[in-house]
């Protein structure tokens, strides 16, 4: 079975692309995950994603992974994603520099 780190990062790589594709580039604020059956490995699963924009800088995001072919849900998620004023310093503050040089 899939660990469950892995099944939250599938949500949040997949509700963040499309948190992205309704505005401006967004970061993950939030993110709830439901596991509701194990994940079996080697085996497709499907993921869907829908969001609705909550406010000028929110996006409230809802996912689900189901097992291809079938309507068995393995895992749900909800999250809110912020959009960045700054997307060049967000970055360069991950990696340790600042807009002035600094690093």
């Amino acid at each position: 079975m899939a660990h469950g780190g892995w099944t939250a990062w599938v949500f949040d790589e997949f509700l963040g692309y499309a948190a992205n594709a309704l505005s401006s580039w967004a970061v993950t604020a939030e993110l709830t995950v439901r596991y509701r059956r194990p994940v079996p490995i080697g085996t497709r699963v499907v993921v869907t994603a829908q969001g609705t924009l909550a406010g000028e800088q929110r996006r409230l995001m809802r996912g689900e992974m189901r097992l291809a072919g079938t309507e068995t849900v393995l895992a749900s998620a909800e999250g809110i994603w912020v959009e960045l004023a700054d997307v060049d310093g967000h970055y360069d503050r991950a990696v340790g520099c600042l807009a002035d040089g600094r690093c």
